[in-house]
């Protein structure tokens, strides 16, 4: 089922939740939407959902035009974070109440013969009889989607779901969702502030700030050529450092880190350095180690002070480090924002190095 929204505004009040939100998804995708607090992110799934009304805009799922369709029309399977069960009732009884409570409701046999082929999909055909508060919390997740799958929707929809979880069950968890998005081939929006689960998970982010989508994208796309300064530092692991640009090179006076040049116009600027393209040489320089860490056979990763900012870097392949040691950086590359916006990708400007 494909989604097609075009110039959605939500407005509470005074504030604009949404901003004219066009999207586009594919059948059968993997769409994460990610996003800080207050971004909108929720918002748009609720509108898709037909929980929250618009404004003004479109949307359309699988070519219908979804406009004063109420939500139990819309074919529609949502999960939000703290799973909604109800509490009063079985596992077997939650999964089945979307069935039950159908215009064109199945049988009792039908009804029953679909929640335990769910339950097995989900991998908890045993816990039939349970109440929500017997069970973990990542066993109520597989029930939540399993009462969402109940209905056979062609477009699953996944607000903050694994928020409650623990660190180690949410891993599992997202990993087996995202088989399951495989296995029946739906299309999946997912919302999430988390931007590891979004790159884990998805086959394309939608990255949003303050009512809008900056930046729709694979994740490599995001990484290689972020759109602007918001996305920059939303996506991936990057250190945000001011710089200033003069006759195309950005320098960072004070701190110990070579300049890198940029097709920027003089004037204040942003980059943004990721742990990659910051290398720590041996030698006598300005900057200090202050923790190293060796992964595998890769080079050693590091925090490095350089100034009063501390940067993730990595050693020089086959050096190594103690803590306090001084050292000298060099820059691989960075993505460098003027004021007004506009981009470019630093470059070394030389083979200098900071010491």
């Amino acid at each position: 089922m494909s989604v097609d929204v075009q110039d959605i505004v939500r407005r509470f009040g005074s504030t604009d939740a949404l901003k004219g939100v066009s999207l586009s998804v594919r059948e059968g995708e993997f769409l994460a939407l990610l996003g800080p607090s207050g971004s909108g992110k929720t918002t748009l799934l609720r509108v898709l959902a037909g929980l929250e009304g618009s404004d003004s805009g479109t949307v359309h799922i699988a070519g219908r035009d979804m406009t004063g369709v109420p939500a139990r029309e819309r074919n529609i399977g949502v999960v939000f974070q703290h799973y909604a069960l109800f509490r009063h009732m079985t596992v077997f009884d939650n999964v089945a109440f979307g069935l039950r409570v159908r215009r064109q409701r199945p049988s009792s046999a039908e009804i029953a013969a679909r929640v335990r082929r769910l339950l097995e999909l989900v991998q908890v055909p045993e816990l039939e009889r349970r109440y929500p508060d017997q069970i973990s919390g990542g066993q109520r997740q597989r029930v939540a989607l399993a009462r969402a799958l109940a209905i056979e929707p062609r477009l699953l929809l996944l607000d903050e779901p694994f928020g409650a979880l623990d660190a180690l069950v949410r891993k599992d968890v997202r990993r087996w969702v995202r088989g399951l998005h495989d296995s029946l081939g739906i299309t999946t929006i997912l919302v999430t502030h988390d931007q590891e689960e979004a790159m884990e998970m998805a086959d394309r982010i939608a990255v949003m700030e303050s009512g809008r989508i900056m930046q729709l994208d694979t994740v490599g796309a995001l990484l290689r050529n972020p759109a602007s300064a918001f996305v920059a530092g939303f996506v991936g692991e990057a250190a945000r450092l001011p710089c200033r640009v003069q006759n195309g090179a950005a320098h960072f006076d004070p701190l110990p880190v070579p300049p890198l040049q940029v097709a920027l116009p003089d004037g204040p600027a942003i980059a943004f350095l990721r742990p990659s393209e910051i290398v720590a040489r041996h030698g006598s320089g300005a900057a200090t180690v202050r923790l190293c860490r060796t992964e595998g056979d890769g080079p050693a990763r590091l925090i490095v002070q350089a100034g009063d900012v501390m940067l993730d870097a990595l050693a020089q392949p086959d050096e190594t480090f103690a803590r306090g040691e001084s050292c000298r950086l060099s820059i691989r590359g960075g993505h460098v924002f003027a004021e007004s916006g506009e981009r470019a990708q630093g470059v070394p400007l030389d083979e200098t190095v900071a010491g």
